[in-house]
Formats: structure tokens, sequence, C-alpha cells
């Protein structure tokens, strides 16, 4: 995620974002939006860190989430995301990091 994203949607370290999936074909698509209070959802996570250069934000997934996407290992994920007027739309890209 190019950093000028976080900037463009006003993200930043210890911000809360409400996280539910949308249907994208066979799969699910996340979607993190700072309107935490009219998105479809109660799950809510926040923003642990901003990577400096490095194009990374990161949040622990709800189990919900983590559970309808089959990634509730524990094991670290990647997330591809894009923006979607004032949100993030992701998709689990790596499965397979210990």
């Amino acid at each position: 995620l190019s950093g000028s994203h976080t900037r463009d949607l006003n993200i930043e370290e210890g911000d809360e974002l409400a996280v539910y999936l949308e249907p994208d074909g066979e799969d699910f698509g996340i979607v993190a939006t700072p309107h935490v209070f009219d998105a479809p959802t109660d799950a809510v996570v926040e923003v642990e860190n901003i990577g400096k250069g490095t194009e990374m934000i990161c949040f622990a997934l709800p189990e919900e989430v983590a559970d309808v996407l089959g990634v509730d290992d524990g094991k670290d994920r990647q997330v591809e995301w894009g923006i979607r007027g004032d949100e993030l739309v992701g998709s689990v890209v790596r499965l397979d990091r210990a």
C-alpha cells in the first residue's frame, strides 16, 4: 500500500477501522473503512503500525473474518489493498508465510 494512500485516507497508527467481507467472485474481499459507525459490521480493528517506506499497514483481523477466510491459524498474512473512495479493499495474497 502506497504511503500516500494512508495520508490521502487520513489513516494513522492508533486509528480504528471497521472491517468486513464482501463477495468477490467465489472468494471474499476485505473492506477496511474509517466509517466505523456506518459500516455493516461490529468488527473494529486498531491500526497497529504503518510501515515507513515499506508500503504496509498492520492490524489483526477479527476472529470471525479470519475464520471465514480460513486464515485463523495464527500466522501472518499479506493482503493486497486497493482504494475505493475512502475505503481500503483487499484480498489475501499470501497464505503460506510461517
